[in-house]
């Protein structure tokens, strides 16, 4: 068997996540980034991102998360089912240097107070009411915690504590009217270094553990895909 080939890149070619993330919505603006069932997301967009739309709907919750106080490096969890959802707001965590915390919905109550805990998570999206009813009857057991997020269009609360993603995204539009340029610095000032994401292990025997993903280690996995795709005739 033939060795394989080195790969051909230096850490010094990569680029974080966040950019990786607006150089697909530059190339590829009118394909389809995101199609989903609409009669499960309340008619969002017809079921239907293009990379253009998504970037937009990206800037919107980035720069609500901004209005409503996430600083470069605060941990925000998200517990929720696959959605469309979940991706857009990993993707505006990863361009506000915002740092997502993963949480099965299905973990029991004292799992999910030890994550949010140990992570020192601010926020929280919540993928349904149900969800959000677990959070807000521990919510005072969570010190650190400032904002519940739903991951709903639909959802409105006269709770200060909880705010739904509609609102999110209209109070981010109305943030950024004035303060786009504070957001376009946060999202260029985030580098390698910094942490993208951290995944809590089973803890089958003990806790679990954070383990942390900085951009680095995932812009290598991309370009790892790349250069394979590449060498094998993939492109």
């Amino acid at each position: 068997m033939a060795p394989i080939e080195q790969w051909n890149w230096e850490k010094e070619d990569l680029k974080p996540v966040s950019w990786h993330f607006y150089n697909s919505c530059s190339r590829f603006p009118d394909r389809d980034a995101q199609l989903f069932n609409p009669k499960l997301y309340s008619g969002d967009n017809k079921g239907r991102f293009t990379w253009s739309e998504l970037k937009e709907r990206v800037e919107a919750i980035s720069c609500g998360l901004m209005a409503i106080g996430l600083n470069k490096g605060d941990k925000a969890a998200i517990m929720s089912e696959s959605s469309p959802y979940w991706t857009q707001v990993d993707m505006a965590l990863a361009c506000t240097g915002g740092v997502s915390v993963t949480i099965f919905p299905t973990l029991l109550i004292p799992k999910v107070l030890y994550i949010m805990h140990d992570s020192e998570s601010r926020f929280i999206f919540v993928g349904n009411e149900e969800l959000l009813d677990k959070i807000m009857a521990s919510y005072n057991e969570i010190p650190k915690l400032d904002k519940v997020i739903v991951l709903d269009i639909k959802y409105k609360s006269k709770d200060d504590r909880i705010i739904g993603l509609q609102e999110l995204i209209d109070k981010g539009n109305s943030w950024k009217e004035e303060k786009f340029p504070e957001y376009i610095d946060r999202k260029e000032s985030v580098s390698l270094d910094d942490y993208y994401t951290i995944i809590y292990t089973s803890g089958t025997t003990g806790e679990g553990k954070g383990i942390i993903l900085t951009h680095f280690n995932c812009s290598s996995r991309i370009a790892g895909a790349d250069e394979f795709m590449k060498r094998y005739g993939m492109e």
